[in-house]
């Protein structure tokens, strides 16, 4: 049927008028112009196949309306019959659309429903509204099929709710929307789960499951959780890049992937890549920049090495437990370069490691000049140099024998040496080593490492080579010839026996302090490496030349005792209480001196004392009361103020040595008693000057003259009152 143009009306009793242009319908089909609905409905007023033709169209226009009840303005009860036939196809409506118009600004719309609500609050429910009655499930397949079965790209939009003033373009509910090869594409495109989660869920691996080609991802808020499956990217040389933010200017974390060799680095200069929790790498995690974990790092489970393996394995694990065979392993299989691998040592009761390369190996393993073992419990560290060699870095043993513990570096050398020997910077091939040959020798450098625990450097070409001890503990060869050794005493190079130490007792340089002592003869101790320049604490500095005294400019110490003369090639300088200055005001005629430190006992100080003046006021003066806390100075005029300059000499056991008037060999020791004191100056008188006469007569001061008798005689002590040895 072709619809044209058809103006329905009704009169609101249900029965309609439809008007048709003249001339559009055969007068032998329809009687006459108005038709009602009944008569559309009789067969025999129109028959099922009859078809309305027009030229310029037929209307049909239908204006009901209800007032109250159900109702339905426009109904088709269409039933399809069996007729056997598998092949039917059956529409309850069909419209066939066809546009001539060759105008651009054309229209044509296969079905409109326009809405206009009558009065204020009225809503209409839905323009199309499709409800499967039935009870049995998948009894409608589709609900609305939207194809194009001509040219590809036949339908521009299938459904276009693009009008900026609708609510919500299409609500599914919790329904689910499925789809094949489908693309979604959105300028701005936001998924908001109002209450739960919002899941993208699919079957498919790699790419397949959800491929963004273009544009990025932001998360404003909240976590990205991986309950399952991975986050993979292709093998390819690009690079998948995150970003710090809009404005942060730097890439924070760049992945860049060439030919599956995933490379994670931070450009940001700001801030290293952090992670706050455990850490698990399946494979190898390479990190260019700092790596920092507060939470734990998992090395994994232990592998456990193959037994009678020779040269074990060494891949795909970070821990080992070794084998349970007491054999001797020359090398490890399959470490890579800067790979750290530890080995725990259970339940054996030796394995062996080929240090000095004799059993097989070919400089395989690096850890020290003989072969080590490890007992059951020990734990070894390694390490693969880029030189191909397995370097033991620490070696934690259980047992009493501790060995492998110091740092040693390779040093070539001018003889052939061994563990223990004492080595001295070579006078005769520089950056070479040598046997020490004499004691407190120049250049001491060290002791030869017997195991040791990590060793710097290579060995170079050399026709000698030593591993030198830098650190730690190490055996060395020592001889009495200084005296016995005790714990805590430092060496140095031996005075009569080459390669050996001895036990430090004057200034000098020195390889370390002794942890075991030596009794006698010489032997094998160990010493902790400690190379310096060594001074003894003892309060008798040996020696009898100036090389004995290490240079400096300040010496501050306890007290010291010269067994031999001191010659003081510039200034002397003194304390307070060695020497000073006092002052007697006028009308006074003693002061007293107070050390600021007492002498000690028994060696009361020497006074020496001297006048600054010429003053009469200065002759006849005297010391007195010396003791270990100071002196008196005294003078018999104090008429005017005068100044004396004194020095004070401690002097241990010091004596006075007497005239002949003792006998000989008597000796008095020096105390605080003073000798028999002096009678005071007698002041010249002068005659009183008889009258005038032709001669003057003169006569001699004979006291004046005889002044000098009368001063102060020598101190003498007073024997009967000093002890008499």
């Amino acid at each position: 049927m072709v619809l044209r143009q058809w103006f329905c009306t009704t009169d609101g009793t249900g029965d309609a008028e439809v008007e048709l242009p003249d001339g559009s319908i055969n007068t032998d089909e329809v009687l006459n112009d108005s038709l009602t609905f009944a008569d559309i409905s009789n067969s025999s007023a129109i028959d099922a196949d009859t078809t309305f033709t027009g030229a310029d169209g037929i209307q049909l226009t239908l204006t009901p309306s209800a007032t109250s009840g159900d109702y339905n303005f426009f109904t088709i009860d269409a039933n399809q019959v069996d007729d056997g036939v598998a092949t039917d196809d059956f529409d309850a409506m069909h419209l066939d659309l066809t546009s001539e118009s060759d105008d651009a600004g054309d229209t044509f719309d296969g079905l409109v429903i326009n809405w206009e609500n009558g009065t204020a609050n009225t809503i209409i429910d839905s323009a199309i509204k499709i409800d499967n009655a039935e009870t049995t499930a998948g009894t409608m397949t589709d609900a609305i099929i939207i194809t194009s079965s001509g040219v590809d790209a036949g339908v521009t939009d299938a459904i276009d709710v693009s009008a900026a003033n609708i609510t919500n373009a299409i609500n599914v509910g919790g329904n689910v929307i499925l789809g094949g090869a489908a693309v979604i594409n959105f300028d701005g495109f936001d998924v908001a789960a109002t209450t739960g989660a919002t899941i993208i869920a699919g079957s498919a691996e790699g790419t397949a499951a959800l491929t963004l080609t273009a544009g990025d991802v932001v998360l404003t808020d909240g976590d990205i959780t991986l309950t399952s499956g991975q986050i993979e990217i292709p093998d390819n040389t690009a690079s998948f890049t995150v970003l710090e933010d809009a404005t942060g200017g730097a890439d924070y974390l760049a992945i860049a992937t060439t030919d599956g060799s995933e490379t994670m680095t931070d450009d940001n200069a700001i801030t290293d890549f952090t992670f706050t929790g455990g850490v698990t790498a399946s494979n190898d995690l390479a990190v260019a920049d700092d790596f920092s974990v507060e939470g734990i790092v998992d090395f994994g489970t232990s592998d456990t090495m193959a037994d009678n393996d020779l040269t074990p394995s060494v891949s795909g694990a970070a821990i080992f437990v070794s084998q349970a065979t007491e054999d001797t392993i020359t090398k490890f299989d399959d470490a890579v370069e800067g790979q750290i691998w530890i080995i725990n040592h259970q339940g054996i009761a030796g394995e062996t490691f080929d240090c000095d390369n004799t059993d097989g190996g070919n400089d395989d393993l690096q850890c020290g000049s003989a072969d080590i073992t490890a007992s059951a419990n020990d734990t070894t560290v390694w390490y693969y140099s880029s030189g191909g060699a397995s370097q033991l870095i620490s070696w934690v043993k259980n047992g009493s024998a501790q060995t492998g513990t110091d740092l040693a570096e390779w040093f070539p050398a001018t003889e052939e040496l061994e563990a223990g020997d004492v080595l001295v910077a070579s006078s005769s091939d520089p950056v070479n080593v040598s046997k020490s040959s004499s004691g407190y020798q120049k250049g001491l450098i060290g002791i030869v490492a017997t195991q040791p625990g990590l060793i710097l450097g290579e060995q170079g070409t050399s026709t000698y080579a030593a591993q030198v001890a830098l650190a730690g503990r190490v055996p060395v060869k020592v001889s009495d010839e200084n005296g016995a050794i005790e714990i805590g005493d430092y060496l140095t190079s031996s005075a009569t026996l080459s390669g050996y130490a001895m036990k430090a007792t004057e200034t000098g340089p020195v390889i370390g302090m002794a942890m075991e002592a030596l009794e006698s003869g010489s032997g094998l101790i160990t010493v902790k490496v400690d190379n310096m320049w060594y001074s003894p604490s003892s309060d008798t500095l040996q020696g009898g030349n100036a090389a004995a005294v290490s240079s400096a400019e300040t010496v501050t110490s306890g007290d010291y005792s010269f067994e031999g003369s001191v010659i003081v090639a510039e200034h002397l300088y003194g304390s307070r209480d060695m020497a000073g200055r006092v002052r007697l005001a006028s009308g006074k005629d003693s002061v007293k001196v107070t050390f600021e430190k007492p002498y000690s006992e028994g060696s009361t100080p020497i006074i020496t004392f001297s006048s600054r003046s010429n003053s009469d006021s200065a002759q006849g003066a005297w010391v007195s009361d010396e003791s270990t806390t100071g002196f008196t100075i005294n003078r018999s005029n104090s008429e005017a103020q005068v100044e004396f300059n004194w020095i004070a000499i401690g002097v241990n056991d010091a004596q006075v040595t007497v005239s002949d008037d003792y006998s000989d060999g008597t000796s008095v020791s020096v105390n605080d008693q003073n000798g028999p004191s002096a009678p005071a100056p007698v002041e010249p008188v002068a005659e009183e000057m008889a009258p005038a006469v032709d001669e003057l007569v003169v006569e001699e001061p004979a006291v004046a003259e005889e002044a000098p008798a009368e001063e102060p005689a020598p101190e003498v002590p007073v024997v009967e009152e000093l002890p008499v040895e």
